[in-house]
């Protein structure tokens, strides 16, 4: 037998066929034309009207038995490619030795992203090969694209049947093999803010790597891909990032703290412009711990500065204070209901990936206690902290997502209200 693994070899038989095709035929006309052939495999059979073997380059110039469909608009083009297979006089078992059955397509589509102005993301095109084979096909390799552009088209319009675009390319044509990518951020889009707009990828016969030159006139051609190759573009002024907070009565301290549940510690609820207050044990600890979920599409870099407290004052002061960063963050691992503190490096981020939900604590030395020539105050009496908490992404202000007002004194006597998390503001 020679197929194994998925993969036809040397010399095939009809039954090496059936197996790879999945298909009980038993004529080699039947197999070479079976709806079960995977049109991204690099050796299968194409149109070709000889009874001969079919050599490399005879391969090659029919693109590997995929039809590209062009069009002079890109409103007008037709997604995707067919599979152009073989007709009588052209059925040989030959084009079919190393037929992988699991070959993948090109490249893949990308679905809906945004870009943000806050954040100051970046999005990259034509890096999505999903090829990992050794013989996948790749987009570098097919005659019918070697003098396009990998294109990037965004349609900013539609009146009636006609379609207004944009559109950016590479530098360097499929057929280069180099820099196939296409980069944009907010800034090149900032004109759109706060619209989603359908874009499309595909090839270009011009070069344009830039959306405000004019635009050039040439021919588009469509791409191999087994999903689509359209989404929308969000471009946006705000970040999507979801905070929770829980207030603790407590310092946190790396490897020593084993956590209850969030919802058993002391909490409050930011609310019509109200604010919750409760008290703090004396000796003045507090902290605050966060449930972040990332919405977003980029992967956010948090270090302990990301969360920033405006206080109106401290527990040990009256005076106007602003701008204080915890002491320390910390990344809480739950296991169920319960969770263990390790503290993050200054040097080295806490990642969030998209659709990420992390548990992020900060110790609030500065609003509880300070000290001064290694000596430790404790809250002056009756003392009370407003406290707006905020987010920062860099150097970027993002708005506040929290308030909260603590003060000196017992916390099971006074302005105590249930556990509860404070409610993200709308700002965000």
């Amino acid at each position: 037998m020679s197929y194994a693994n998925g993969i036809i070899t040397s010399p095939p038989e009809i039954a090496d066929l059936q197996r790879a095709l999945g298909d009980p035929s038993t004529t080699l006309r039947a197999l070479c034309t079976s709806p079960n052939i995977n049109i991204w495999a690099r050796y299968k059979p194409f149109r070709l009207v000889k009874l001969d073997d079919a050599t490399e380059a005879e391969r090659k110039a029919a693109n590997y038995g995929l039809i590209f469909h062009t069009a002079n608009t890109p409103g007008s083009l037709v997604q995707g490619v067919e599979y152009n297979g073989a007709v009588e006089g052209g059925y040989r078992i030959d084009d079919l030795i190393g037929y992988n059955r699991n070959a993948m397509p090109p490249m893949s589509g990308m679905g809906d992203f945004s870009l943000s102005e806050l954040s100051k993301s970046e999005t990259i095109f034509f890096q999505q090969q999903k090829g990992s084979m050794f013989d996948d096909l790749r987009l570098s390799e097919f005659p019918a694209l070697a003098n396009f552009y990998p294109c990037l088209v965004i349609f900013t319009r539609t009146t009636g049947t006609s379609r207004a675009f944009i559109c950016k390319t590479a530098a360097y044509t499929f057929g280069e093999g180099v820099n196939q990518y296409i980069d944009i951020t907010y800034n090149e889009l900032s004109t759109f803010a706060n619209k989603s707009l359908e874009y499309m990828l595909c090839g270009f016969s011009a070069k344009q790597t830039s959306f405000d030159e004019a635009q050039q006139f040439g021919q588009y051609i469509s791409l191999p891909a087994e999903d689509a190759l359209t989404g929308l573009i969000t471009i946006r002024t705000s970040v999507d990032i979801e905070f929770i907070f829980t207030y603790i009565t407590n310092r946190i301290v790396a490897g020593k703290n084993t956590f209850s549940p969030l919802s058993t510690y002391a909490g409050a609820v930011s609310a019509e412009g109200t604010s919750a207050r409760f008290g703090v044990k004396s000796q003045g600890n507090i902290a605050l711990v966060a449930r972040i979920t990332n919405n977003e599409n980029t992967t956010y870099n948090m270090r302990r500065k990301a969360i920033n407290v405006e206080a109106t004052e401290t527990l040990m002061t009256h005076d106007p204070v602003t701008g204080l960063n915890p002491s320390a963050m910390f990344e809480i691992t739950m296991t169920g209901a319960s969770g263990t503190a390790t503290e993050v490096s200054d040097s080295v981020p806490l990642q969030i990936r998209p659709g990420e939900t992390k548990w992020v604590g900060f110790n609030l030395d500065a609003i509880a206690y300070r000290g001064l020539n290694g000596n430790i105050y404790y809250p002056l009496p009756n003392a009370q902290a407003d406290m707006d908490i905020i987010f920062r992404l860099g150097t970027a202000f993002l708005g506040g997502v929290g308030q909260l007002r603590i003060i000196n004194g017992d916390p099971t006597h006074g302005d105590i209200i249930d556990p509860g998390p404070i409610v993200p503001d709308p700002i965000l």
